[in-house]
């Protein structure tokens, strides 16, 4: 069992994507452990030992405990959710209705807006009838239980064809799920504790990766200046990647 205390850091959270989505969140008084054992059989012949074998692989264990400001962090942590996610998107037809249009990323269900002046949202599935109408399609639900959507429907003004967007993106896992999937695998992903010099906040002095990493309890307390938050969980490594 290895044991840190922080004074003041960044998580960042990488998703699995060819393009990783990242959520960033200061914090303070950061506690952060793990441990990782090996399974070591004992060989007995008639009651004696004979040879010591080495067994099943183990996931790391880890956990981490902080003051954060943004309330957001826990829906990243839970449900692989990064919100606030912006793009262009190009290429649409100017005077005509566009549907489906894909986003880069999945979003959750009913975060999705176009960011130019003079457009509406509509219901989902409702069909856009006049210029600068657009709605999302139909999401299902993720194995992380988010609604989950990857394209839309806008109704583009002549001679208009890019659109800004923001939306609450939905990342995927960290690691390849295996081919035919049944799809209750949980998503992974990486984190790093970015440590910050106690004389300069602006320099990081060490970084702690985990790759791989999926939560399993999360712990939440709110409070008027900043919410702890307490999470933990395994992670398919040997041991935290620290690098000075």
């Amino acid at each position: 069992m290895s044991t840190k205390n922080f004074r003041h850091g960044k998580i960042r959270i990488q998703s699995g994507d060819v393009v990783p989505l990242e959520k960033n969140a200061e914090f303070t008084e950061g506690d952060f452990s793990w441990s990782f054992s090996k399974d070591i059989k004992q060989i007995l012949d008639r009651g004696k030992l004979k040879e010591l074998r080495k067994g099943d692989e183990q996931a790391v264990e880890w956990s981490f405990s902080a003051k954060f400001v943004d309330k957001t962090l826990y829906r990243t942590l839970d449900q692989a959710i990064f919100d606030g996610h912006t793009e262009t998107i190009t290429g649409l037809v100017g005077g005509a209705l566009n549907d489906p249009v894909s986003t880069t990323y999945p979003y959750e269900q009913n975060s999705f807006t176009i960011d130019d002046a003079g457009f509406t949202k509509l219901a989902i599935d409702a069909v856009p009838a006049v210029d600068g109408d657009y709605s999302e399609d139909t999401g299902a639900i993720d194995r992380e239980d988010a609604i989950v959507a990857s394209t839309f429907q806008v109704l583009m003004p002549a001679a208009d064809t890019d659109l800004e967007v923001t939306y609450d993106a939905v990342g995927g896992s960290t690691r390849d799920l295996e081919l035919g999937a049944c799809g209750d695998d949980v998503k992974t992903l990486a984190i790093f504790l970015d440590i910050y010099d106690p004389c300069d906040p602006n320099a990081v002095v060490e970084t702690y990766e985990l790759r791989h990493a999926a939560v399993n309890e999360i712990s939440f307390e709110e409070g008027d200046d900043f919410d702890t938050l307490s999470f933990s969980g395994f992670a398919l490594i040997r041991r935290p990647i620290v690098t000075p």
